[in-house]
């Protein structure tokens, strides 16, 4: 995927534009944060990095959004 790195770059130049035409995406602020906190580890990984910092931000295992995604959340439930 995408390096981290050029997110980041990406979502900065977005953010300045936003600065000179005067409009607030909170959203747009919002990526820029989680997504500079992602680079500190990852910013040479690409935006799969993304799983592996909601991992940690939330100290789930991998094995946690494979059961979601699944529909197999029970299998997390009584594995842990």
């Amino acid at each position: 995927g995408f390096f981290v790195d050029h997110f980041v770059k990406d979502l900065e130049i977005a953010l300045r534009e936003c600065q000179k035409m005067q409009i607030k995406l909170p959203g747009l602020e919002l990526a820029h944060q989680l997504y500079k906190e992602l680079q500190k580890e990852h910013g040479k990984k690409g935006t799969h990095a993304l799983m592996l910092g909601l991992e940690k931000m939330n100290n789930l295992s991998s094995f946690f959004f494979f059961c979601v995604r699944e529909g197999i959340f029970e299998d997390y439930i009584f594995s842990h």
